[in-house]
């Protein structure tokens, strides 16, 4: 009898602890294997999604720096091409003036035009130095990978150089149709050239 007893005294203790975990469940309490996963997939949900969201926005970042970087450069051979090209066109005004009739006063007019000749030599001057800009002009191109630009570059450059390597003299005795020619060639590299650097610049 006492056996019996005290098995029923066990049987009610048990079933009020069962009573009393599933009531601190429902109150929170405690948690099970169920809360504590579906809390760790929505804290490591919200760490992954908020992680990649920062990595895309980095990516991104560092994408628009890099092009406005890459179009900055060039931008700044474009300058370099447009000032040689001022001084290059000029002079080929004031030349084409002074072979004229009324720019030269007779056909001797180059040595009746001291004035204008010393200019055109100054320009000769701002030439070579334009020149030299040519080599920064390429490296940046060769290191932004723009090697078309770059080539197209070095044709213009080559043309360019028909018109500036001759002396005064050797070019004032050139036929009209052979300077025509050469002024000619140096426009079509330039055309080719902003081609190219307009290719490169829409990159991206």
């Amino acid at each position: 009898m006492g056996r019996f007893r005290r098995r029923r005294a066990f049987a009610a203790l048990n079933d009020a602890k069962r009573v009393e975990w599933h009531e601190a469940i429902k109150s929170g309490e405690h948690m099970t294997w169920i809360d504590v996963t579906d809390s760790a997939v929505k804290i490591g949900l919200g760490a992954l999604i908020a992680g990649g969201f920062s990595f895309v926005v980095a990516r991104l970042t560092q994408r628009a720096e890099y092009v406005k970087r890459r179009r900055d450069l060039i931008e700044k051979v474009m300058d370099m091409m447009n000032d040689f090209d001022k001084i290059y066109r000029h002079q080929k005004a004031l030349f084409e003036t002074l072979l004229s009739p009324a720019g030269s006063g007779g056909e001797s007019g180059w040595a009746d035009n001291k004035e204008y000749e010393d200019e055109f030599k100054l320009l000769d001057e701002k030439l070579r130095v334009a020149f030299e800009k040519f080599a920064d002009a390429s490296g940046i191109l060769l290191l932004l990978g723009e090697t078309d630009a770059e080539s197209a570059l070095d044709d213009y450059a080559s043309a360019a150089h028909e018109w500036y390597d001759p002396e005064l003299t050797e070019m004032i005795a050139l036929p009209p149709a052979q300077l025509k020619k050469i002024r000619d060639k140096i426009d079509d590299k330039r055309t080719e050239l902003m081609a190219r650097m307009s290719d490169a610049y829409r990159k991206f």
